[in-house]
């Protein structure tokens, strides 16, 4: 029986690269195992090169935040699933690294789906580069229970009533592209 091995990238793996990855970030930390690549530009990886893509709290040091998400759907296959986590802008892990250049909202990369009534693909009625399949924000890891919050409101009701009153740390997504 044939399997096919899912293509996998890391981005911005720092100096701990993951095994069945390949890892990259925009220094390779004097490791072979991890290829250099920055999200500003064009990443050295052909069109349609993975599966899956991972990027655990990187875009938040991104200048060019749209360039970055057209690289990530450039190099991810058709139904291929991207996974970000991105730092919520209420909490305090947003703004404790001087090198973050932005933070997020519930809705900032749905900017980049048919999700955002504000998105440039929404009022071009062009096709949009990403499928929101999961868009969660997390308030603690220490107290998960308070995670439903957001659920029962709906993100985009949390973002604008209790974002301030209850900080949320950080905002997972899983998209697709389509």
């Amino acid at each position: 029986m044939n399997t096919i091995e899912m293509k996998k990238l890391n981005m911005g793996c720092g100096p701990h690269p993951k095994e069945g990855f390949t890892n990259s970030d925009i220094c390779t930390y004097g490791r072979n195992d991890i290829v250099e690549a920055n999200l500003n530009t064009k990443l050295p990886f052909d069109d349609n090169s993975f599966d899956f893509i991972e990027a655990y709290m990187v875009l938040e040091h991104i200048q060019n935040l749209e360039n970055a998400m057209r690289e990530i759907n450039r190099v991810l296959k058709p139904s291929g699933i991207v996974e970000i986590t991105v730092p919520y802008y209420t909490g305090t892990n947003a703004w404790d690294d001087p090198t973050h250049i932005r933070a997020f909202t519930s809705q900032t990369l749905l900017y980049f789906s048919d999700e955002n009534r504000n998105s440039i693909y929404v009022k071009q009625k062009t096709p949009p580069l990403f499928k929101v399949v999961q868009n969660k924000i997390q308030i603690s890891a220490a107290l998960p229970f308070l995670d439903i919050i957001p659920k029962i409101l709906s993100p985009r009701v949390y973002d604008r009533l209790l974002s301030h009153l209850i900080p949320a740390q950080g905002i997972f997504l899983q998209l697709a592209k389509p």
